[in-house]
């Protein structure tokens, strides 16, 4: 007897990254979770800032900040990540969160640097390669928390959720940018809400494109 249901004849799951629905979905968890999720962001920022300035014109230390800046924004934007995908799948998150990504420190970091470093030449090349590269890795971090493949095989599969959906993520981070930066000309300090909103409502384009490998 065959069962009723087949899960070959089942239809794909087709991601919904438009920005209005991917902002309505994030924003009633934001609210509920927003001290919480600006704290931890606020923590984020000034973490992986600490290259951006040099301690007195001292290149020295100017250059070992940024080597730390460099080699912890991986696993810190992979924690980062996690927790944000965690609270658009509704579960328990934790300030410690932000530190998850250290658990996963050599796959973080490596995603992190080969995406730095493709993004740039494409950028260098010209700019139009640097987006697509850009968008079409942007997955990686999350992958690194969400699954367990290897640095290469994190890249590809990043590369493969986005195909067909670059354009929208493209639109999306367009958006993003100018959220943020309506939060640094908001006294500054308004960078912190709307990073960290932007950060969840990117959680909730990635497991939009999640849900639809499953």
């Amino acid at each position: 007897m065959e069962p009723d249901f087949d899960a070959r004849h089942a239809d794909p799951y087709i991601p919904n990254l438009s920005i209005g629905y991917l902002f309505s979905r994030s924003w009633p968890r934001f609210k509920d979770h927003l001290w919480l999720l600006v704290g931890t962001f606020t923590l984020y920022a000034l973490l992986i800032g600490i290259g951006s300035d040099t301690w007195d014109g001292d290149r020295t230390g100017g250059g070992l900040l940024n080597l730390v800046a460099f080699v912890i924004t991986g696993p810190l934007t992979a924690g980062l990540y996690w927790m944000m995908l965690k609270v658009q799948r509704d579960e328990p998150i934790e300030f410690t969160d932000l530190f998850a990504g250290f658990g996963e420190f050599g796959r973080a970091f490596g995603v992190y640097a080969l995406t730095a470093i493709a993004t740039l030449i494409g950028f260098i090349l010209l700019i139009v390669p640097g987006l697509i590269l850009l968008v079409g890795l942007a997955p990686g971090l999350f992958l690194v928390m969400d699954d367990e493949l290897g640095v290469m095989d994190t890249l590809r599969k990043a590369w493969d959720m986005t195909m067909g959906h670059k354009l929208q993520l493209l639109a999306l981070g367009v958006v993003l940018f100018f959220l943020t930066l309506l939060g640094i000309l908001a006294f500054i300090i308004g960078v912190f809400f709307t990073g960290a909103f932007a950060s969840l409502v990117v959680a909730a384009a990635y497991d939009e494109l999640a849900l639809a490998e499953r």
